[in-house]
């Protein structure tokens, strides 16, 4: 009886019983999340079998893990797989937080060097892209609870701050946050650009991101806003 109750799990075993258990609670709070976001998500079995948004981010952690142990090209098929069933392309090389709703997720496109942060919800057509042939960090980084409106393309090594919301086929190319705790609207989410501290607006829940604007941009290297 002592041999039996002494005995334990080789750590191999353990370590792979932990993941498992992170996989399953992981997929668990993005099912909650999108049912708390998406009014049209009228069951917890809908959700898991019919949204194509979930099954991306979730073949997408199993190509992401991939990628981090350098097998690039198993990592590549993976995400090829997904684009092809889900219509979401995401990089194996994408950092991608917990409860993300890509809702309905044609043609939304995620780049190598992309970081999302949680509880984060992007619409169709939303491209976080890089700027053309440069190495390294490339893609925008996205704050925690921030909204990606249809069709909007961030380009670019920039932020979105947390609660930050860009509006419908809005695009952006220079550094973007939100407000502090002593903006008049905060849960507006409200968007900053590099312009010496002018505000885009400061009430509207969906901010444009308008080019002529950003086109004026000197000052690329603020950093009070990340």
């Amino acid at each position: 009886m002592s041999t039996i109750s002494n005995f334990s799990l080789p750590q191999p075993v353990r370590d792979t019983v932990a993941k498992c258990r992170k996989t399953f609670s992981d997929l668990d709070y993005d099912i909650r999340k999108i049912m708390e976001r998406d009014p049209a998500a009228v069951s917890y079995a809908q959700v898991l079998l019919l949204y194509p948004g979930l099954h991306a981010v979730m073949l997408h952690r199993g190509a992401h893990a991939l990628y981090e142990k350098k097998l690039y090209f198993s990592a590549r098929v993976l995400s090829q797989l997904s684009r092809f069933l889900t219509g979401i392309e995401i990089h194996p090389g994408a950092t991608i937080g917990k409860g993300l709703l890509i809702d309905h997720g044609m043609a939304v496109v995620i780049g190598e060097t992309a970081v999302i942060g949680d509880d984060c919800t992007i619409y169709p057509g939303v491209t976080l892209g890089g700027p053309g042939k440069h190495t390294g960090k490339r893609h925008p980084t996205i704050g925690n609870n921030a909204m990606l409106g249809s069709g909007a393309p961030v380009l670019g090594p920039f932020s979105v701050g947390a609660t930050a919301k860009i509006a419908a086929g809005e695009g952006s190319g220079v550094r973007l946050g939100v407000c502090g705790e002593s903006a008049s609207d905060p849960v507006a989410g409200v968007l900053w650009a590099a312009l010496g501290g002018d505000i885009l607006s400061q009430s509207a829940p969906y901010i444009p991101i308008i080019p002529t604007l950003l086109s004026r941009v000197t000052r690329p290297d603020v950093d009070t806003y990340a």
